[in-house]
């Protein structure tokens, strides 16, 4: 997961460089607006993806903090730390599979019902 999770976030980089480019503006407007569609639809999984990432480091660092020198004060603020994180970290690998999900190739289309 965190290997996919990675080349949608390179993925992601070289999109956001494709749209800024001034050629493929003027010259390819439907290829432009195609990578600016997949760049959005990419855009919250990457987001969330940073997040976590962030998350992780910080849970890291707090275990770090665990093995160091610290009053007893200290080490139970750290400890609650931590525990928060991994509860943290855990909600976001639940979201992000989540949002990895396969989407429906109909959900852009609109639909009337008649009831």
């Amino acid at each position: 997961m965190l290997d996919k999770l990675a080349f949608l976030e390179d993925k992601y980089k070289e999109l956001g460089e494709r749209i800024m480019d001034p050629a493929l503006i003027n010259e390819d407007r439907e290829e432009w607006q195609k990578i600016m569609k997949e760049h959005s639809d990419i855009e919250p999984i990457v987001l969330k993806y940073r997040e976590y990432s962030n998350a992780k480091t910080s849970l890291d660092e707090a275990k770090e903090m665990l093995h160091e020198k610290l009053d007893d004060e200290m080490k139970e603020m750290v400890k609650e730390e931590v525990k928060s994180l991994e509860e943290e970290l855990t909600t976001l690998e639940e979201e992000l599979k989540v949002m990895l999900l396969p989407k429906d190739p109909n959900d852009h289309k609109n639909v009337i019902v008649e009831i």
